[in-house]
């Protein structure tokens, strides 16, 4: 690695090339849902003007600098970003665990979460042929360490050591292929191992271990809201939710928040990341207020259920909360937050 930091220094005046503090944000911020980086609309738009490979390190860049009203370095970008996740966590400690624990379910789970079109389209192809569900490999994993299997300290550090990374960034599955390899290795230990148990003596013993992976891979292969909201984000799938938004769009705001009020009823919970407000009482709020309704009793609602989020914020501050419009500036960029503000 030694020379590669000399070639780095030499050309770029940076011993690394990576972004851990963009990706960090992007993994903990006000929007991010435990799958995928999710980015700041001005990034992706950056992102999208550009024909430059892999431009969306270089727009992080670039927000950070005319935030900071001068050229940053790459240390100086991740800071700028890092101090914007760790706004996030200070301001909404609970919000943060509670993701951090979705990112270490998630990292588990049988689910196949995508971060590009790419890993969309394989998905799909071989979708069609036989494989195992990654939450049984963690089943069998875990058998390996519950029959104390010699051997296998080195792998299970291994996949401690990788595996950490998705719950301090974000899951996806290709970064959880890094640990595929050793999680393998430690499945078809377990199962070796379980199955010389039933032509021992220790029958027993291979029962109980049996109920309890078989309980973790049923618990690790569940589809909930989580994994379906994700899946329709990528298909494009369109449904009430997003129906209601559009009718808030054409100025129909009765039976906008008609259709919300319904989807309140059955505790519908999107996730939108950064392309809606994932709270169905933040657009209540706003028909609420195009009605001649008091929007604030929505938007206490809409702050624990888009905790931080760019949109709730500003239509408080629209309403005279000093608070959360310090807030705003604090957990975004300037350019986000003043976007959210324009909006009201």
């Amino acid at each position: 690695m030694a020379p590669d930091r000399r070639r780095n220094r030499a050309l770029t005046g940076e011993i690394t090339l990576m972004d851990p503090g963009t990706v960090f944000y992007e993994g903990t911020n006000s929007n991010a849902a435990g799958y995928e980086g999710v980015q700041p609309r001005i990034v992706n738009d950056l992102e999208r003007q550009s024909r430059d490979p892999d431009y969306l390190h270089v727009a992080y860049r670039v927000v950070a600098a005319k935030a900071l009203g001068h050229p940053v370095t790459r240390a100086e970008s991740n800071r700028y970003w890092t101090a914007k996740a760790l706004a996030f966590v200070r301001a909404y400690p609970l919000a943060a665990l509670r993701l951090t624990a979705r990112k270490f379910y998630f990292a588990l789970q049988s689910y196949e979460p995508y971060d590009l079109a790419t890993m969309a389209r394989k998905d799909f192809l071989l979708s069609r042929g036989f494989f195992i569900p990654f939450g049984v490999t963690v089943a069998l994993a875990l058998m390996a360490m519950l029959l104390r299997v010699r051997g296998i300290a080195p792998l299970v550090i291994f996949v401690c050591a990788a595996g950490v990374t998705l719950v301090i960034f974000y899951v996806t599955s290709r970064q959880r292929n890094a640990i595929l390899p050793p999680m393998v290795i430690l499945a078809a230990a377990g199962l070796a191992t379980w199955s010389r148990l039933l032509v021992g003596s220790r029958r027993l013993r291979a029962g109980a271990t049996l109920i309890i992976a078989v309980a973790i891979a049923v618990l690790l292969s569940i589809t909930g809201p989580a994994q379906r909201e994700d899946a329709a984000g990528w298909l494009g799938v369109r449904n009430g939710f997003d129906q209601a938004i559009a009718l808030e769009q054409q100025g129909q705001w009765a039976q906008a928040d008609a259709l919300l009020a319904q989807l309140e009823n059955e505790h519908y919970r999107p996730i939108r990341e950064n392309r809606a407000v994932s709270s169905v009482a933040y657009y209540r709020a706003v028909a609420a207020a195009h009605l001649g309704r008091d929007p604030r009793p929505f938007l206490a609602v809409a702050e624990r259920e888009a905790p931080g989020n760019e949109h709730v914020l500003a239509i408080q501050a629209a309403l005279g909360n000093r608070s959360a419009e310090r807030l705003l500036f604090e957990l975004h960029d300037p350019f986000t937050a003043r976007r959210a503000l324009q909006g009201m």
